[in-house]
């Protein structure tokens, strides 16, 4: 029998198997129903299926896969070598700059534990470097429990440190925190020196390639013989006398070969170090080039008024602060102490920055405890200000929140253990109980600040900023929707307003860093919606099937609701109008549920983007987001798979060899069973979360997926009404129509069916 051009029968298939398929001991039978309809000839037929020793048989094909893979075929690189096969994975997407800083926080961090007072960076050369500090020198005695000397150990050694606990020596704010910023910036050096001075005796380890041994010659020559040690040295031995205070010296010079490709920032490394110089009390930075002594900042220079100072170079007496104390949760019954200070000044054009710290690093993407803080002033402020006399008594005028964050430059500090960052640079703080934390001690703070402030002056100058930059926007709001709707009305036939769908956030100006979420169903925008940052993320969910543009004119994409509450939320333009600078989010992010009827909404919106606003794709402003199948529920740990293989790896990092609980493993069936904290980890944050960006050529594979679709359904429709003429002529009480069906197709007792 011929089947060539039946493809889509499946349905039907899948329609009575569901209500033919028999479970037995021995395994399992199937019974299709399959309708076929080739060359004007009705075809009914009935397959059985019978399956035995099911499970057998995919434990015998996985067994025959796994086969040549042994235990031989396991890497485990020695010392640093694994940080010097892969440095981006140790020390971030800038090594060189990483590394500099890493060795500076080290330093910090004996003065941050009250074992000194001064570093001292010394710029000797092109691609010669120095960090001293006067603190108590790094342990150079030898360990017998890990069979080496207190210097190898500690910049030799990934993972070694003394702030994995916290006892009553520990030193719990700390820049350092998991032992492999030092040992990867040894990892990425052609030549590293460790000096340490104890008990007037000083005593130095060298290291090539991250190897110890030892550089022939006086001078620090990176190009110098080098021998490496065949096992440890035992400094004791080799100390010399010496009339310095105690302290370590590293000096160092970066592997070129090895990091070629890499840029590295000197200039804005020394700017993080001059910052964590302010933020670090009690301490006295000296930065040295060239024998000269280029930047002091001494103790007065200590704390975040000086700080902000430097940044902005506006004066003190503009800036004022609020500090305090707290705890917060790193996990159920578990708390850590921390402490912050806020320094906040008036930016009256509009351009207003904030800077985010923690334990001096400063953290370039900001965080929890940045949001949560700028948040809490500028609610304080919006609250209090349009009481003063004067401000905001025009009809029309009011104050949101984001216009005193706008206004307003800042400095957030917080000290504290166990603070979760994002990666080896620390670009941001993660830790949402903390950000929660301080956005009540702040809030608290605030309010007691300005209440006790009537008409002060600087309260009155702020609001007037604040006021004056509302104004702006709106009048500047207003003139784009004016051109815009003269445009649109041409486009479409009809004025574009801002769609009824769209939970738009604080900041959706071009460059403000906003994001857009067009969702899949309207129960997970619900979820989204919660979950999200108001602050830079927007909502716009769909319902149901979305229109495909591919042959669509635009008056009817202009009458779907879907389609222009998309192209209308982003504002950018359409077609060779597009214009990517003035959309109102720098990203537009797919979320839409992993299963085939996701894929292919994911790719109709795709198909918008593709047709309407071709330029926003070239740009690189489209992204999807990947959501997880699996969530992995233990007491204290949640994880997320997004494969079956992932699922049962996770299982094991989650209970070991425990048993798995049948209610511990949960399957997402699409977006809408997932709950708000789940969208946070998974799909929302930007720290944890899977995106892919969409080129041209992944377009395109949509755009032809998208319309292979939607003539596959076209095909099926077409069967499924020949199938219902069929069924009905069948199924009839008279027997005319069966009569007339099977004349009508040739099929006569004549028919020799087998050929």
């Amino acid at each position: 029998m011929v089947y060539d051009t039946i493809q889509s029968y499946h349905t039907i298939e899948t329609f009575v198997e569901r209500r033919t398929k028999v479970i037995f001991p021995w395994g399992q039978a199937r019974v299709f129903l399959t309708f076929c309809y080739y060359k004007k000839i009705f075809y009914c037929e009935i397959h059985i299926t019978v399956l035995f020793s099911y499970k057998k048989r995919v434990s015998m094909t996985t067994k025959k896969k796994s086969q040549g893979y042994t235990t031989d075929d396991i890497d485990k690189p020695e010392g640093l070598e694994h940080i010097r096969l892969r440095p981006s994975r140790a020390l971030g997407d800038e090594p060189m700059d990483t590394a500099f800083r890493e060795i500076a926080d080290n330093a910090f961090d004996e003065v941050s534990g009250g074992f000194a007072n001064e570093v001292n960076v010394y710029i000797h050369g092109d691609n010669d470097f120095e960090i001293v500090d006067n603190g108590r020198g790094i342990p150079f005695d030898w360990s017998e429990k890990y069979d080496t000397n207190g210097i190898i150990l500690t910049l030799g050694t990934s993972g070694a440190g003394r702030n994995f606990h916290h006892g009553s020596d520990a030193v719990v704010a700390n820049a350092g925190t998991n032992g492999e910023g030092g040992a990867g910036a040894n990892a990425v050096s052609t030549r590293f020196d460790v000096t340490s001075r104890r008990d007037k005796k000083s005593y130095t380890q060298q290291f090539k390639q991250g190897k110890p041994g030892k550089f022939k010659g006086k001078d620090f020559d990176p190009l110098a013989d080098f021998v490496e040690d065949s096992s440890p040295r035992k400094l004791e031995k080799e100390g010399k006398k010496t009339t310095q205070p105690n302290g370590t010296s590293v000096r160092w010079s970066f592997d070129k070969e090895l990091l070629e490709g890499f840029e590295f920032h000197l200039d804005s490394v020394l700017d993080l170090i001059r910052y964590h110089g302010h933020l670090t009390p009690g301490s006295t930075l000296n930065i040295h080039c060239d024998g000269k002594t280029v930047t002091t900042v001494g103790e007065k220079d200590n704390g975040t008024v000086p700080l902000l100072k430097d940044i902005t170079g506006v004066e003190e007496d503009e800036t004022f602060t609020i500090s305090g104390e707290g705890e917060f949760n790193i996990r159920k019954g578990v708390t850590r102490a921390f402490s912050w200070e806020v320094a906040a000044r008036i930016n009256p054009l509009g351009q207003g920055k904030t800077y985010g710290f923690v334990n001096g690093i400063y953290n370039v993407d900001g965080g929890t405890h940045v949001n949560n803080a700028a948040n809490a002033i500028a609610a304080a402020l919006s609250s209090k200000v349009p009481s003063l006399r004067g401000i905001g008594k025009k009809k029309g005028d009011n104050f949101e929140d984001k216009d005193f964050i706008s206004t307003m430059d800042m400095v957030v500090s917080v000290r504290g253990a166990d603070i979760a960052m994002k990666g080896q640079e620390k670009a941001a703080v993660s830790s949402q109980p903390l950000g929660r934390q301080l956005k009540k001690a702040v809030d608290k703070e605030m309010k007691s600040w300005v209440s006790s402030r009537k008409n002060n002056k600087a309260l009155v100058a702020w609001g007037k900023a604040a006021l004056a930059l509302s104004r702006e926007k709106k009048s500047m709001e207003a003139a784009k929707k004016r051109s815009r709707s003269k445009q649109d009305e041409k486009r479409f036939g009809r004025q574009v307003t801002v769609p009824a769908k769209l939970t738009d956030c604080r900041y959706s100006e071009p460059g403000m860093g906003a994001e857009l979420y067009i969702c899949e169903g309207e129960s997970a925008g619900g979820t989204i919606k919660s979950a999200r940052d108001s602050d830079f993320q927007a909502v716009f969910p769909i319902k149901g099937k979305i229109l495909n543009v591919i042959k669509a004119v635009d008056k009817k994409i202009g009458a779907n609701a879907e389609v222009s509450g998309i192209i209308d939320s982003i504002g950018a333009g359409i077609r060779t109008e597009c214009d990517p600078e003035k959309s109102n989010y720098d990203k537009i992010i797919i979320a839409a549920d992993a299963d085939a009827d996701g894929k292919h909404i994911e790719n109709l919106i795709i198909t918008i983007f593709y047709k309407m606003m071709p330029d926003l794709l070239a740009e690189g402003y489209l992204y999807v987001a990947k959501s997880p199948l699996y969530a992995i529920r233990g007491k204290n740990k949640i994880e997320y798979a997004y494969s079956p293989e992932e699922r049962d790896e996770k299982k094991k990092e989650v209970f070991g060899k425990k048993a798995v609980p049948e209610h511990a493993v949960e399957r997402f069936k699409g977006l809408g069973q997932m709950n708000s904290d789940d969208f946070e980890n998974t799909v929302m944050n930007p720290h944890t979360r899977v995106i892919h960006q969409v080129s041209i050529e992944d377009a395109k594979e949509a755009v032809e997926h998208a319309q292979a679709k939607e003539e596959e359904e076209i095909n099926i429709k077409k069967q499924v009404e020949i199938i219902r003429e069929v069924m009905e002529a069948l199924m009839d009480d008279d027997s005319s129509p069966r009569k007339t069906l099977m004349e009508h197709h040739g099929i006569s007792k004549e028919n020799n069916y087998d050929k």
